[in-house]
């Protein structure tokens, strides 16, 4: 479909005869809810459709596939029209099938990126599935509204309404050809109603949606200028930048704040759906009408955004203005051969310094994306791209399994032989229902081999992915981080070692168990097709181990929860391969990286007994005493060594939470009856950072002298449990 100018529009009437539409937004909510985020997508629809016939039409709003259902049993409804993203695919197909059995009568639309490029497989999809009437690939509230006036035209007799293609929209004629037309996208946004300012997402932001809290996502820009073959973004269709007016996102960032304080909602999360946030000169509006929203009423806490790829200065500057913006500096790649064969362009790498920076001042966290298995990576770039992030200082390295998304030229048999592609089938996390006895799957293609990566190299490589979510994301280890670099140790070889390490440990030990056990499930989660993963997880018994947690699980974070909970093992295993490597590049074991390890030690210690359920109480706090300010050098992110932090005497710092993490840690991990999941599922939302004890010296915290100190030991003694 190509860009053209909108087309002028009238109101139609419909016949006088009010019309019941029905637009769902659907998530599994066995377990998790697929997508937590208000339906904005179908808001904009609804607010679309109710423009041109607000008197014509009643148009009913849904996330919960039972609720939608229980409402087409029992009211009239003239056409349904359900979203198709990877996380919903089946899902939407169910409960269409559904609405036909209930209401052959009923107009069915299908709609959103998840289709394949290459038309047949949506005539296909039309031919077999007879329930889909429509099928809506790009922008929605064009093409349904064109479908809407189709069928009044014909006073919604379904037949007569598909004997002329409609603009933007796909369905089987009378003829059983397909039919479909250009439809072009509409250039002034701002022309569709807002979805918040219109009333449509109150009911999303003011209650759960199966016992699962909503947040709101706010949309400034459409298209992308990049052509990344693994995007949804990225093809010709997206590739015209479009924008709502600033003063329009502003008035919904004040709606949606001033709702939440109204009704007392506490929601303290959004995401901004741009795909280059920070990259247009308005955004640093956004960014500063985001903390005086925050000044106001306590939203947004946080701001998840993805940020650009062009105008570095300009994405520097918007998010320096609220602190709350949480951006995914994403890379994917950093090999050049790899990033040319996906079209990828990234932001410079020395913009990342100098972002990092920025962050560094005000006292947050970074975080980047990388993805295995692009075509063109090998077990050496891969490692490289890990080594550049950890190099630049990113905080948190978010790594991926490369997804074959619909909607994109890679599930395309020319990037499959061009690429040497050998993918299996897995279980998206939560992704499954039982709806009236039926069990409904989600399942991803994915990419575990190609010409130049094999499948030991895949499984290697995720191994190596959990040791660094465990130990170099977020501020654990950080003190361990930052002497690796100052001692010229490369922290992607001391994961190799550490995981070489723990190979070679006897099997009782509890990570060797929990990373051989981690490694089996990696390979039995995969599939060699679609069908055979739902006829498997059909079984009664297969389908009971989905609800107990014992498979479909998100495996780097169950597994690094496995890890955390043993983290004072982890620990002794982290100290004892860093001792061995400084032997073997004849280097001394000194006090500086004694006081380091005793730092990273007490904080494992704690973090354990958080996890195991073990009451932190203020009385209990340690101390501990270092000859080197630890403390200073990493919180002050300085460029000094840390010899030039000794301190003489030494100084006792007392270890301790403060009482808002004492009362919120103690809720939340004291109860033993919480399951992996529901642990793991915490620690991903409050981050590790949460459970990390502040250290303070003796002359800040008097209130903890009379506690008896850790005091220095041998190192002999302290290096030699294995």
């Amino acid at each position: 479909m190509n860009d053209q100018s909108e087309v002028s529009r009238e109101p139609i009437g419909l016949n006088n005869c009010k019309r019941t539409i029905v637009l769902g937004d659907l998530g599994h909510t066995t377990k998790v809810i697929s997508s937590n985020f208000v339906p904005l997508g179908i808001g904009y629809i609804a607010a679309y459709l109710k423009k041109f016939y607000e008197k014509d039409i009643n148009i009913v709003l849904f996330k919960d596939p039972e609720k939608l259902m229980h409402y087409v049993t029992h009211n009239k409804v003239d056409l349904v029209g359900l979203t198709n993203y990877a996380w919903n695919y089946r899902l939407s197909l169910y409960i269409l099938k559904r609405c036909k059995l209930v209401c052959p009568e009923v107009a069915t639309v299908l709609g959103g990126p998840n289709f394949s490029l290459e038309k047949p497989h949506i005539q296909l999809l039309l031919e077999e599935d007879r329930y889909i009437d429509f099928v809506v690939e790009g922008e929605g509230e064009g093409a349904f509204l064109n479908i809407v006036q189709r069928l009044q035209l014909n006073n919604f007799n379904l037949r007569m309404s598909k004997v002329e293609a409609i603009g933007g929209v796909y369905f089987i004629d009378i003829n059983n050809k397909m039919l479909n037309s250009l439809q072009p996208k509409i250039n002034d946004l701002d022309s569709i109603p807002s979805p918040y300012l219109t009333g449509l997402m109150d009911e999303f932001l003011l209650n759960d949606t199966s016992g699962f809290e909503l947040s709101p996502l706010i949309e400034n820009v459409r298209g992308c200028p990049f052509s990344c073959t693994f995007c949804q973004s990225g093809t010709a269709y997206y590739s015209k930048i479009r924008a709502f007016s600033v003063d329009r996102t502003v008035k919904e960032l004040h709606y949606i704040a001033f709702l939440l304080k109204q009704h007392d909602r506490k929601i303290g999360s959004m995401m901004i759906t741009d795909q280059n946030f920070g990259s247009m000169r308005h955004h640093v509006q956004i960014g500063e009408k985001m903390k005086e929203c925050y000044d106001k009423t306590g939203f947004p806490i946080q701001a998840i955004a993805m940020t650009g790829k062009y105008n570095a200065d300009t994405i520097l500057e918007t998010v320096s203005k609220f602190p709350g913006i949480y951006m995914t500096m994403a890379i994917q790649s950093s090999d050049e051969t790899v990033l040319q064969n996906v079209k990828r362009k990234n932001f410079p790498l020395e913009k990342f310094v100098e972002y990092q920076k920025i962050l560094r001042k005000q006292k947050r966290l970074s975080r980047s994306d990388v993805i295995l298995g692009l075509p063109g990576d090998t077990v050496k770039t891969h490692l490289e791209t890990l080594r550049s992030l950890l190099n630049v200082g990113i905080d948190f390295i978010d790594t991926f399994s490369y997804i074959l998304l619909l909607g994109t030229p890679e599930p395309s048999l020319e990037r499959r032989n061009t690429f040497g592609y050998e993918t299996k089938w897995r279980l998206l996390h939560g992704g499954f229902s039982e709806i009236n006895g039926e069990k409904i799957f989600e399942s991803e293609e994915i990419v575990i081999a190609t010409n130049t990566l094999s499948f030991e190299d895949y499984l290697y490589l995720r191994r190596i992915h959990l040791l660094l979510t465990t130990v170099c994301n977020g501020t654990i280890f950080k003190e361990m981080r930052k002497i690796m670099v100052e001692r010229n140790l490369d922290i992607v070889t001391f994961l190799q070692k550490l995981d070489l390490f723990i190979r070679g440990l006897n099997e009782d030990n509890p990570l060797v168990a929990i990373l051989n056990e981690f490694s089996f499930k990696t390979k039995g989660e995969l599939f060699d097709s679609r069908e055979e993963l739902e006829r498997y997880y059909s079984k009664k018994e297969n389908y009971q181990d989905l609800i107990d947690d014992k498979a479909g699980e998100n495996l780097l974070q169950k597994y690094k929860l496995r890890m955390m909970i043993n983290f004072q093992e982890l620990f002794k295993i982290v100290r004892k391969v860093y001792s061995n490597w400084l032997e073997e590049n004849n280097c001394l074991i000194g006090k500086q990286d004694m006081d380091v390890l005793r730092v990273v030690e007490i904080k494992t210690e704690y973090i354990e007994k958080l996890l195991k359920g073990i009451p932190i109480l203020k009385e209990n706090g340690k101390t501990i005493e270092l000859d080197y300010d630890v403390i200073e050098w990493v919180n002050n992110d300085t460029e000094e060594k840390l010899s030039s932090h000794h301190q003489i005497p030494s100084k006792v710092y007392s270890v301790h939470y403060t009482e808002k993490q004492l009362r919120e840690l103690n809720i939340l991990f004291q109860n033993r009856e919480h399951k992996d999941y529901q642990r793991a599922k915490i620690i991903y939302r409050l981050g590790v950072e949460s459970m990390i004890p502040s250290f303070s010296s003796q002359a800040q915290n008097e209130a903890l002298q009379d506690v008896s100190p850790i005091s220095s030991q041998v190192e002999q003694e302290f290096f030699g449990t294995y």
